[in-house]
């Protein structure tokens, strides 16, 4: 089954080269090199919260990190240096690093909600671009919104009969998954019902794992499931050595010795 992923990124102030402890690496030789290595070091920390662990693969945990980060052990030990002396980082007992600011710098979305985030903008986009044109649009607008109340109405009663009570959080994440066929979200629910998983996480899975394969209509779902049991009949029914040696006599009519 697939994971819900997670995305990170680094929440970067507008003021970040304005910061005390930027200001004094880029006044120390080959200042620049050590702001982008400084960087490098918190984006290599981001899924750790700040952590980057010394594995004791190398003799020091400077040459470590330099190899790590992909830079000049030089550069690394000046900037380690630094940065203790202006309280950025802490090296700890085992030798391995911890990032002190990096709580605050660390961004991260699960991959179901920048499913629904995604799906927000691109129907706020929808709405701002029919703003722009309001004769134009309020006939399609009525028409696409009536279908698309008939198919979450669809979804939310096939989850409220296979699952149990679906809450507004479920509801808009099985909506956002609006790039398929309603009919494979309803075809999922089913799935994680017989299966006895019945939670919106299980669903999601299943909806990722069809759409990593490209599926994007039930009959996608079905072609798999006939292939599948094509391949199961087949292993049932493969014909042993000794069957197979009778039918390869009897077709090219040899007798068996009396």
């Amino acid at each position: 089954m697939a994971e819900n992923k997670k995305y990170y990124w680094l929440k970067l102030k507008e003021g970040f080269f304005e910061e005390k402890q930027i200001k004094y690496l880029r006044k120390l030789p080959d200042g620049d090199k050590l702001v982008i290595a400084y960087l490098k070091m918190q984006l290599k920390s981001l899924k750790t919260e700040g952590f980057i662990k010394y594995d004791k693969i190398l003799p020091s945990n400077i040459e470590e990190l330099a190899m790590i980060l992909d830079e000049d052990t030089n550069i690394i030990n000046l900037m380690i240096g630094a940065l203790q002396k202006v309280n950025a980082i802490e090296i700890l007992d085992d030798g391995s690093f911890y990032m002190i600011a990096m709580q605050e710098l660390i961004g991260k979305e699960s991959e179901s909600a920048e499913r629904v985030r995604k799906f927000r903008e691109r129907r706020n986009q929808k709405m701002l671009q029919c703003n722009s044109d309001v004769t134009n649009c309020n006939t399609e607008i009525e028409k696409k919104i009536e279908i698309e109340k008939e198919k979450n109405t669809e979804i939310i009663k096939c989850y409220e009969e296979n699952i149990g009570l679906i809450t507004p959080a479920t509801a808009e994440i099985l909506f956002s998954y609006n790039d398929i066929d309603y009919k494979m979200i309803i075809e999922a629910i089913k799935i994680a019902s017989i299966n006895n998983k019945r939670n919106c996480r299980y669903i999601q899975g299943i909806l990722n794992s069809w759409i990593n394969k490209g599926y994007k209509v039930v009959a996608d779902i079905q072609k798999e499931q006939e292939e599948k049991e094509n391949v199961k009949g087949n292993e049932e029914h493969q014909e042993t050595k000794e069957e197979r040696i009778a039918r390869l006599k009897k077709e090219w009519g040899v007798e068996d010795d009396a």
